[in-house]
């Protein structure tokens, strides 16, 4: 995942991973590697009582978790 991001903004500066003599990227073993990553995800089972467990977080504990969720999404 790494390679790919170097990758990435290489190619913005208009560069490649050959000009730096960095091994090629395999985007096979990338997709394959989200996409197992994804399947994991999705199989957690939440358990219902789970879901509501933020409502009894005290006010420093709501604002770190406030906090966590606005920089995840």
């Amino acid at each position: 995942m790494v390679l790919k991001d170097i990758k990435v903004s290489l190619q913005s500066m208009g560069k490649d991973l050959d000009d730096f003599d960095l091994p090629k990227l395999n985007i096979d073993v990338g997709l394959e590697s989200r996409v197992r990553e994804l399947l994991e995800e999705y199989s957690i089972v939440v358990e219902e009582e789970h879901l509501f467990e933020s409502d009894s977080l005290n006010s420093n504990q709501r604002g770190a978790y406030d906090d966590i969720l606005r920089h995840a999404g």
